[in-house]
């Protein structure tokens, strides 16, 4: 997996696509939000309707000292923000059109 243009075996944006997750609780939900912050899960841009938009266009250090201020509550909600709204991208994507 590649995080901000590095190579890792952490916990990551695989962990919204529902793979395997090798780090756990408050430690896992950290590093989903670092790899978040990196790009979109869905298609590695950087949305202009994300509310990590602003974050991913500063220095990756500046990023994280950023997110380290941040209480477990809006980590937590920023992942889920991500789950529902990459949810919602594969939905678009396979829907059918109505007549």
């Amino acid at each position: 997996m590649r995080v901000c243009g590095r190579d890792t075996t952490r916990v990551g944006v695989d962990a919204v696509k529902g793979k395997r997750v090798e780090v756990e609780g408050d430690a896992a939900i950290r590093e989903l939000v670092r790899e978040l912050a990196c790009e979109c899960p869905f298609d590695g841009s950087n949305p202009e309707e994300c509310p990590l938009f602003l974050l991913r266009q500063r220095p990756v250090h500046e990023r994280a000292s950023a997110l380290g201020a941040l209480p477990m509550p809006s980590l937590e909600q920023l992942v889920l923000r991500h789950w529902r709204c990459f949810l919602r991208k594969l939905e678009e994507i396979h829907s059918v059109p109505s007549a």
